[in-house]
Parts: structure tokens; C-alpha cells; sequence
């Protein structure tokens, strides 16, 4: 069945199911559907667009009743939130997988480019915002914002030898999130593995991965008990994306809009702000009550991620097209990669 088939028929039975959801409610409200890739409801990604929906529904005078849902409650997976959004079978939501619809702004992934979340904030969001919001725009997305998990980093099961160098994953199998990191765990030599989040659990349980790249407060909480070790060498810089239907922004009033948007850039911020306290709180509780064995990072590990990662980054700008080639040499160039 192809792509477009398939969200066909996920328009046809959501809009079955808002039909009816208006029926029960208010007969004057629209109703929105709001989704995100994020399983755990206590989520800071979920509180937030909770937050969100409720100061939509404010602002609207409860013309607008959005309804949140977590990740894996619909039947659309993580590479189906963006095109779901366009079309209108969502019409909010937040993504990170986004390498194959918006290619071009997966440019902000690419490990070594980066070297923290605040090294993107300050230097590569205000170079991309512009570039990156025209790339959804021509998809009929409107960005509203960007959050980011705590550090990327290599987590072990308790099956797998404790890691004291990004290096000695030559020959081990990796879970990744994303192409790019794939690249990466290759240039490393190790064996990349995607599996979508409900596989993960017995894939570590069995053994047929060995080291997971996610943050501690995030797969580290989701799979601890089958971790047992951690090397806290940042490999990217993980970005997500608060998203709107173009059509559903566009029927918004302009003050509208620029309230909602005031309060999507500072929940945002909360999102980040909030992963990034409770890494440092849940690592500590790994270490102290489940005996992790925890390398410290190495501060010459980015350096030699980014000059492992070079060749690859113009590999990957090559396969994507002349506009690929001029963006990397321009962000190269304005972080001083060059």
C-alpha cells in the first residue's frame, strides 16, 4: 500500500472519529487533532502540547477544542507526523524525524556540526530558521518552534561490556534514530540498527542490540532497567519540531497567531529547559541506585567526531542536490568548520 493510500484512509477514519467527537461537544467548537511521537504522558514534550492546546482553545474563546494524543495512540508512526500534518489528517503537532520529508533540514542533525544544544540555539538556529520554515512552507507546514532533548549520548545493557571510548563500539550493534546518526555509528565502526520504540525493550532484553544513542532522561528512563552503563560523549544534537497545518494557522486571527506563537517559543523553552534538568537527576539515580558504570566524556570527543563526520556531511549534502552543496558550505563556513 503506498504513502499516500495509506494516510487516505487515516483522513477517512480520524475524520469518522471528529465527526462523531462533535456531535458530543460543542456543536460550535472545531475540533483539532494535535500529535506527537512521544509515548510517556508525563512527558515534558506532552505537558507542553497539552499547554499549547489549552491556550489555543483560550485565545479562540473555545472555538478551537484540540485534542492531544501520545505517541503510538494513532495509527501513524513517527516518519508519518509531518505528511499527516500537510495533508490535514493532523493539524498540530511536534516531529524529529524528518531526514526523508524535509531532507534539507535534517542539516541540523548531522553529528559533529554541533557541539551542544545552546551551540545550535545561538549559532545555528538563527542561520536555519529562515532556510528551514520555507522548506515546510513549500510542504504547507508552518513552524512554530523548536525543543530539543538533553546530550545524545551511548547507553550499554547490562549484557554489553561498559564503553571507554566512542571507538570501542567497533563491531557492536547501535540502535539509531536517524540516518545520520547511522553514518556515524559506521564511521565508528560499529553496526547500526533501527527499530521503532516498542521494539527496543526486548531487543536489548535479548541481546540483539547491545548500546542504545538516546538521552538519559529520555530512552535512558524509558529502558533503564536493561542499561547498565553509559559513556556521556554528546554524538548530536537532537531537534524537534512544534508544527501547524498551514490551512489551520492561516484561519487564525493575527492576534491570534501572534499570542499562540508567543506562547509555543516560551513552552518551548520550558520543554528543553525541563529534559535538560531532569538528565543530570536521572543520571545520578542510575549511578547511586542501579549501579550504572558511567564514563565521563572526553572533551576531545567532538573534535574527533566532527573530522570523522566531514567526508560523510559532504556525502550526504551531495546526495541531496546542489541546494544540499550551497547550504553546508554557508553553515560550515558561519560555524567556522571550514
Amino acid at each position: 500500500m503506498s504513502a499516500s493510500i495509506f494516510l487516505r484512509k487515516i483522513a477517512i477514519a480520524l475524520a469518522i472519529v471528529g465527526a462523531c467527537g462533535a456531535v458530543v461537544g460543542s456543536a460550535a467548537a472545531s475540533e483539532w487533532k494535535c500529535y506527537t511521537y512521544q509515548a510517556a504522558p508525563a512527558s515534558p514534550v506532552n505537558i507542553g502540547l497539552q499547554k499549547m492546546a489549552d491556550k489555543l482553545k483560550e485565545i479562540t474563546g473555545g472555538e478551537i477544542n484540540m485534542t492531544c494524543n501520545v505517541g503510538g495512540s494513532l495509527p501513524i508512526d513517527a516518519n508519518s507526523i509531518a505528511p499527516a500534518i500537510s495533508d490535514g489528517v493532523l493539524d498540530f503537532g511536534s516531529t524529529s524525524t524528518i531526514s526523508g520529508y524535509v531532507p534539507l533540514a535534517a542539516i541540523g542533525i548531522l553529528p559533529g556540526m554541533f557541539s551542544s544544544n545552546a551551540d545550535y540555539d545561538e549559532r545555528g538556529w538563527p542561520f536555519l530558521e529562515e532556510i528551514i520554515e520555507e522548506e515546510f512552507d513549500k510542504r504547507n507546514i508552518k513552524v512554530l518552534g523548536i525543543y530539543h532533548y538533553p546530550p545524545q549520548v551511548v547507553l550499554g545493557s547490562k549484557k554489553a561490556p561498559p564503553l571507554k571510548s566512542l571507538f570501542d563500539l567497533k563491531g557492536r550493534t547501535i540502535r539509531v534514530g536517524n540516518p545520520e546518526v547511522a553514518d556515524l555509528a559506521k564511521a565508528l565502526g560499529a553496526v547500526p540498527v533501527t527499530l521503532p520504540t516498542p521494539d527496543v525493550s526486548p531487543a536489548l532484553q535479548r541481546g540483539t542490540v547491545e548500546y542504545v544513542v538516546t538521552a538519559v532522561a529520555a530512552g535512558g528512563r524509558l529502558w533503564h532497567d536493561f542499561f547498565g552503563s553509559a559513556i556521556m560523549d554528546p554524538l548530536y544534537v537532537s531537534v524537534s519540531y512544534i508544527i501547524m497545518n498551514k490551512d489551520r494557522w492561516e484561519s487564525l486571527t493575527p492576534d491570534q497567531q501572534e499570542e499562540f506563537q508567543e506562547f509555543v517559543t516560551e513552552t518551548s523553552r520550558w520543554i528543553t529547559s525541563s529534559q535538560e534538568e531532569d538528565d543530570a537527576v536521572a543520571l545520578k539515580e542510575f549511578q547511586e541506585k542501579d549501579g550504572w558504570a558511567v564514563t565521563p566524556g572526553n572533551p576531545d570527543s567532538y573534535a574527533q567526531i566532527t573530522k570523522l563526520m566531514e567526508p560523510i556531511w559532504t556525502q550526504w549534502a551531495e546526495e541531496r542536490g546542489p541546494e544540499a552543496i550551497e547550504l553546508l558550505e554557508k553553515l560550515k563556513a558561519e560555524l567556522g568548520h571550514n
